[in-house]
């Protein structure tokens, strides 16, 4: 650093870089002093390689009416490294979180769509086992009634065959209201006291 203390910008700055910045836009803001205006350039170190700089002027008149520049230059690599990181660690938490937004988008679809299965197999279940009791009940009712008014002109078989449907009906009619209840605990409609 004492090596450029008072040497000429050129000095720090490679050519390209030295044409961008153009002076006359500082002496364009005002004709008196301009402190604290700043901006980055890139300056040369002596081997050759370019680092970031950010460079402070202010503007003066000598006493014998030429205008002057003064310049602080600041390296700034390892502000620009952490904003670089910066950067990128925001990159990844914006992907990052896009995809969790995903996932709970994807989670919530198909949370929906459980739902709305889980509706229409509960109304199903309750639509059958109504279609199916009704008709269940009327073959249950006859069979009995056909027990005790024909019970005396039947012959042993045919009560026999009587009591196998009544039975069959009536394990049936048990399976339907277990599937019905069980369907009316899945939905939250009543609830369950094991025994």
């Amino acid at each position: 650093p004492s090596q450029i203390v008072g040497q000429k910008l050129t000095v720090l700055m490679p050519g390209p870089y030295l044409e961008e910045l153009d002076l006359d836009q500082f002496r364009e803001a005002s004709e008196q002093l301009v402190l604290g205006t700043r901006r980055e350039i890139v300056g040369r170190r002596q081997n050759g390689d370019t680092f970031p700089l950010e460079l402070a002027l202010g503007e003066g008149r000598l006493p014998d009416g030429n205008l002057f520049f003064a310049g602080v230059l600041q390296d700034i690599s390892d502000r620009k490294r952490i904003e670089t990181e910066l950067r990128e660690d925001n990159t990844q938490l914006l992907g990052e979180n896009t995809e969790l937004n995903a996932s709970n988008l994807r989670e919530l679809t198909a949370r929906g769509e459980a739902d709305e299965a889980n509706r229409a197999k509960s109304d199903f279940l309750s639509q059958m086992s109504h279609e199916l009791r009704t008709p269940l009940n009327a073959i249950l009712g006859f069979s009995e009634l056909l027990k005790e008014r024909a019970g005396a002109r039947l012959v042993p078989r045919e009560l026999q065959y009587l009591d196998h449907v009544t039975e069959a009906g009536t394990h049936l009619l048990g399976l339907i209201n277990d599937v019905l209840d069980l369907s009316r605990v899945d939905a939250g409609r009543m609830d369950f006291h094991p025994e």
